[in-house]
This record gives structure tokens, sequence and C-alpha cells, in this order.
């Protein structure tokens, strides 16, 4: 049985748009599998990273205490940024990180800001590079941690200057970047740490704020074969609106993290 032209013409009208359908499903590229793979990843490594930074500092605090009974005096060139603290040149201890970026003991922190002449009724400026302190986020080692009635004392402390003057923002694209890198990467030690516990508290967060939906739909977005800038016609160009989306997500996330230590700071005081 012949078919007729009307037949043939739908035929190849339906074969197009099989074949753009497999184009589209054809855009979800090894880069853009690569971009959604980023935020675990990066999880992960931050975890890594972590462990290997409090085993660091274990080793250093037991060979200093070593030093100390031997008679030895401590050498204070050993300074290591990011791992010692700036006020008493030690390994931090009960560590808290500024949006800045540094990192301090949290009694040592505490106890400079109580201590200055305008007391606690104005903001901290961070000791070691000036810039006003618009949040602490703890950085306590597991070890420490299982100290709990020091570890609920050092967490008072963060708490009581974060519920006076937590949340500002950074000023500029530099100090942005690394407030959300602190945000985030804070997020992921705690996360690893009790990761239904930190969970549940961001959805509810989420929830409070109404994000929930904006960032459901951007995770969508980029799970989606279909993109404003489809990768199999544009090529690397088309990773750009997922790139965006991504970004747009981590700012989110980060912002989510931050009301959540706010709104645990203001509950506990």
């Amino acid at each position: 049985m012949t078919m007729s032209s009307s037949e043939r013409q739908q035929e190849q009208e339906q074969q197009q748009q099989l074949d753009v359908t497999h184009e589209t499903l054809q855009g979800l590229t090894v880069a853009e599998i690569g971009l959604l793979c980023l935020p675990p990843v990066a999880l992960a490594l931050v975890c890594v990273v972590c462990s290997v930074k409090t085993r660091r500092e274990q080793e250093r605090r037991l060979r200093r205490e070593q030093e100390r009974m031997a008679g030895v005096e401590t050498n204070n060139a050993e300074y290591v940024p990011g791992e010692d603290c700036p006020i008493c040149m030690e390994p931090s201890s009960y560590g808290c990180e500024t949006m800045c970026g540094h990192a301090f003991c949290t009694l040592c922190l505490s106890t400079y800001w109580k201590s200055l002449p305008q007391g606690t009724s104005r903001p901290l400026n961070c000791p070691y590079c000036r810039r006003q302190v618009t949040l602490l986020v703890s950085n306590f080692s597991p070890e420490e941690l299982a100290n709990v009635e020091t570890t609920r004392l050092r967490q008072a402390e963060l708490d009581e200057y974060n519920s006076m003057h937590g949340g500002g923002r950074g000023v500029g694209p530099i100090q942005y970047l690394t407030h959300m890198r602190v945000l985030l990467t804070a997020l992921a030690r705690e996360f690893a740490r009790r990761p239904v516990s930190i969970a549940l508290s961001m959805v509810a967060t989420a929830y409070r704020l109404r994000r929930g939906l904006s960032l459901l739909l951007s995770v969508l977005y980029v799970i989606s074969p279909v993109d404003l800038l489809p990768e199999a016609v544009l090529g690397v160009v088309g990773l750009i609106d997922d790139f965006a989306v991504i970004m747009f997500i981590l700012v989110v996330v980060a912002g989510l993290y931050e009301a959540m230590v706010l709104a645990r700071a203001r509950r506990e005081e």
C-alpha cells in the first residue's frame, strides 16, 4: 500500500520533531554534568581540607605543649595565617572566623571586643585587617566539640556578638565573594558533622524567608535539558546560563545559612 504525499509530509515532520528533541537532550553535555557535580565535590573537598587542617593544628598544639614542658621557648615565627590566632599567636582554640576570612580563638576575640573603650555597643573591627566584623561563624574541632560545657560557653560568646551586630554585608565584589566563601565553608563543616539537622534547618529557613521556590526552580533549570542558551547550538558559550544559575544557587544557599546563624544567635539571646 503506497503512502500519500500528505502522509509522507506528516511522517517527515514527526521525524524532524524527534531529531530536534534528540538534539535538545544532547544539550546536557559532560561540562554541564560537571557543573552539576561541583557543589557535592566542593563539599567533599572542604571536609577533607578541614580534617587535614584539624590534624595539623592538633600536631602543632601538641608540639608546643611539649616544648613548654621541656622549658623550650615557643618560636612565634611559626605563626601560620588561617590556622593560628593573630591575637595570642597560638593555634586557634575553639576557633571562629570572620566574614573577611580571618581565624581567631573565640575567647581571644570576645575578650578583645569587650575590652575596647566603646565596649560592646559598637561592632568590632577585625584585629587583622581592620574591616568591620559583620558575622562570626564557629570552627570548633571534633575534639573540642566533645567538651560540651566549654563548647556551649564559646558558642554563647559567638551568639552574643552575632545577635548584637550580625547581618552586615561586605563592600565590593572581592569582599562579597570572601563573605560567601566563608559562609559556604562553615555550612559544609556543619553539614558534614550533622547532615540531617542542618538540612532540616536550611529547609525551614528557606520556607520562612520564601526562598524555597526560587531555589527549586533554579535546580530544575540546571538539570533540565531545555536551556536558554543550548549547548548543542552554542557549544561552550551555552554553559554561561547554567553557570549563572549555579552561582545564584550558591548565593541563595549562603544567604540561608547566614540567616540560620543569625536566627540561632537571637534565639539563644
